[in-house]
């Protein structure tokens, strides 16, 4: 008879177990996501508790548009975790705003919620919440900055389609594109405070940090007398936070597998 215990399955071997993972920006369902490689980290990293920071299924897309099987498995892993006992927080941002109507509910085994308090290990109470309520561009142009959107991932498809062709004509492959994209991105974020905004909050309501994501920058510093953490994203940057049984947080940026003989190690820079 089921009486509705369970027993978690051990993490693989391979597997660097942490007490917290924080992943953000995923865009499930967009042409940039980087599902192949986020699966790798996933298959490499096992939490008590993973916190889902907002975008994670790309809904200002039609999800039948872009949703290869890589996608698919992100979202089967992560259930499968929820179902073993991970508990997953799931914190909707602006391109997933739909999750929001079901706040205080649960979803494929998740929590969803607004935003959450989490305290680390070593007794830090932090902020965690999407970031997009900071971000003055989204609030007041909104069309605007969906339009955007769908600009960028046409250009990331052409980018795409260019690639097919110069691999079927035995050329590397060319991320000028992308790289034009990042460096769009970046001077348009160059003179904004959206750092201090966050942290103004987070001083607001007695917290010793914040966590977020939205602006697909990673970081992790206390350059402000607060601890400001960005898990990132999967769509430039392939990075996410982890907390350590310690407490210690770490800011990783997850790195393709090199392709040498036999099974090698993902490499893992931390910050």
């Amino acid at each position: 008879m089921d009486d509705g215990s369970f027993t978690r399955p051990a993490p693989l071997r391979s597997a660097r177990h942490v007490r917290t993972l924080f992943l953000s920006d995923l865009h499930l369902g967009a042409m940039g996501c980087k599902a192949q490689r986020l699966l790798d980290f996933l298959n490499s990293h096992d939490a008590e508790t993973i916190f889902l920071v907002g975008d994670i299924i790309d809904t200002w897309r039609p999800l039948g548009d872009n949703w290869p099987q890589a996608h698919h498995e992100v979202l089967r892993l992560l259930t499968r975790r929820a179902e073993a006992g991970t508990r997953v927080i799931y914190i909707p941002g602006n391109h997933d705003g739909f999750f929001r109507h079901h706040i205080g509910t649960g979803l494929f085994g998740f929590e969803i919620r607004r935003d959450m308090t989490h305290r680390t290990a070593d007794g830090q109470r932090l902020l965690v919440t999407h970031g997009d309520c900071c971000d003055i561009f989204s609030h007041r142009f909104t069309m605007l900055s969906k339009a955007g959107s769908w600009l960028e991932s046409g250009i990331r498809r052409l980018g795409h389609g260019i690639n097919i062709v110069r691999e079927r004509l035995g050329r590397d492959g060319w991320d000028g594109l992308e790289s034009a994209l990042a460096r769009f991105n970046r001077l348009i974020r160059s003179r904004d405070r959206f750092e201090m905004r966050l942290i103004d909050i987070a001083r607001a309501r007695g917290f010793d940090g914040i966590v977020c994501g939205h602006f697909h920058r990673p970081a992790l510093h206390r350059e402000h007398d607060a601890l400001y953490v960005n898990c990132g994203d999967w769509v430039e940057h392939c990075s996410a936070v982890s907390e350590g049984f310690d407490g210690a947080l770490r800011l990783i940026r997850w790195q393709p597998a090199p392709e040498p003989q036999g099974s090698p190690t993902p490499a893992e820079a931390l910050v």
